[in-house]
Parts: C-alpha cells; structure tokens; sequence
C-alpha cells in the first residue's frame, strides 16, 4: 500500500544551456511526498533509455512503474510564472491505466500533455482522497509543438470525485466552471497566486493564505510541489487554511534551484511554516 500515488508523464525539461532536467508533475509531486515520510510512487510512461539515468536518483525514495514508450516528453521553458512560454518537441503518447495500479491512500491525477484521460480514468474506492492539478488538460500544441491553454472541461464524474483541484491563477481563469462545479460537489479548490500565497474555496466562500518572500532561481515544479503538500496535509486532516500555509512554505523553499533535487523534507517545511505563524 502506498501512501501517494501519481498518475502522468515524467518529463525531460531543456535547460537554457541546454541541459535536461527530469521533471513532470509526477516527479515533482512524489519526491515532496516522499520527503515527507511518505511512501509514494508514480506510473508514468516514457522512453526507459533516456530516462534511466534522470531517474537514477530518484529510485531509491519512490515506486517508479515506467511503461515503455518510443519518446519521452519534453518541455522547453522560456520565461517564467504567467509569463512563460512553453514548446513541448517530444510527447510520449497517452497514459494506458488499463490493468492494475498500485493501491494507495491518496491519488494524485497530474497530467502535463495529455496523456490522461479524464472521462476514461479508474474508479478510485470512496476512502481514496483523490486530487488533480489540471495543467495538462488545458494544454494544446500545433505542429511546432507551440503550446496554448485552452479552457479547461472535465466530466461530472471526475469532477465530483475529486477533493482537491489546485491551479494557478492564470489557469483559473479558464476553468471557471470546473471551479464551481468541484466546490458544489464538497471538494476544496487552491488557486496559486506565487508571492502573493494563495486562495482556498470551498462551498461555503473563500480565504486567502499570505507566504513569506523565498529565495529565487526557478519556479518550475513550484506549483506541483504546492500540490503535493497540500493533498497530503489534507489528507492528514489538517484544516485548509494550515494545509494551504504548509503547501506555501513546501512550494516557497524549491525556488531556491532547479528541478526535484533541491526539494526539501518535512523538518525544513515545518520549520518555514513556524517562521510565518510565529
């Protein structure tokens, strides 16, 4: 039984010296859980090639279930926050979930390219808290392999399952009605506001949780790693408004480099939290 499980692509992201990080929702999300005390896993698919050394690192603290596929995707970031642009050269084709997946307590659906479904997904037992960070349904590319938003629409069912749906603030702009439509089915929405901290909203209204300033190199990953700590913080049974000042300072102290490595364990959270609240 895990206790995190994420479900998308792990991705290779082209560094400005041209460099590849490995990234993906799913890395950036299970290695936050994992450094939690959790036992976390991913099911991804890629090219087990060019992932077998960006991975390496990583084997040793999550379940990697990689399902073998001709290309692996790849992100090109120029810019950052609502100011990025991104190319995406590679894709590695859907995500097949047919067979069995892991058993785990707490889902996490993190799409970046489409590669999932969300009218054909599992059905998930009814005490599996089940979150999603929606980027990948909302993205679109041209032959180029420009990438654009699109707003973003997902079935009745999926969205009444869900417990929690964290997006940016741009991202919510188009997504208006699957906001509504997870609040009115009891779940909890996070909108990612970066220095700002961010909103919670639920059935009942909203409320704004402030971060503190953070030291800044990149904020790929930030929003995924924000993600992970508020699921799990939920599913701990932590309030929204604490689970939401834990996912700020988790979020907060990767800006400090890039890509999974520079993620940090519950202890440096805990602590960052306590510098705000004290």
């Amino acid at each position: 039984m895990l206790d995190y499980l994420a479900l998308g692509h792990i991705t290779l992201d082209r560094q400005p010296d041209g460099d590849y990080l490995p990234g993906g929702t799913v890395l950036f999300s299970a290695v936050q859980a994992a450094r939690l005390g959790l036992r976390a896993g991913i099911v991804t698919t890629g090219d087990p090639g060019a992932l077998a050394a960006p991975l390496a690192p990583f084997r040793a603290e999550l379940q990697i279930d990689l399902r073998p596929a001709a290309s692996t995707t790849v992100f090109v970031n120029v810019g950052v926050g609502a100011a990025r642009r991104q190319t995406l050269p590679e894709w590695a084709g859907p995500l097949d979930l047919a067979g069995t997946l892991p058993a785990a307590r707490l889902v996490h659906l993190g799409p970046v390219a489409r590669e999932l479904d969300p009218a054909h997904l599992p059905t998930f037992p009814p005490d599996v808290f089940v979150g999603a960070t929606p980027q990948g349904w909302l993205r679109r590319w041209d032959g180029g392999g420009h990438v654009t938003e699109h707003p973003l629409t997902l079935p009745p069912a999926l969205t009444a399952r869900l417990d929690a749906l964290v997006l940016s603030e741009t991202e919510a702009k188009r997504a208006e009605a699957t906001i509504a439509a997870v609040r009115a089915g009891g779940g909890l929405v996070a909108i990612t506001r970066d220095a700002a901290g961010c909103t919670i909203l639920d059935r009942d209204g909203e409320i704004h949780v402030g971060t503190q300033p953070y030291p800044f190199v990149d904020d790929t990953g930030a929003g995924d790693i924000f993600a992970a700590a508020f699921f799990v913080a939920l599913r701990e049974g932590q309030s929204s408004r604490d689970a939401a000042a834990f996912a700020n300072a988790a979020a907060g102290l990767s800006l400090a480099g890039r890509g999974p490595a520079v993620i940090v364990d519950r202890a440096a959270v805990e602590r960052a939290v306590a510098r705000v609240t004290s």
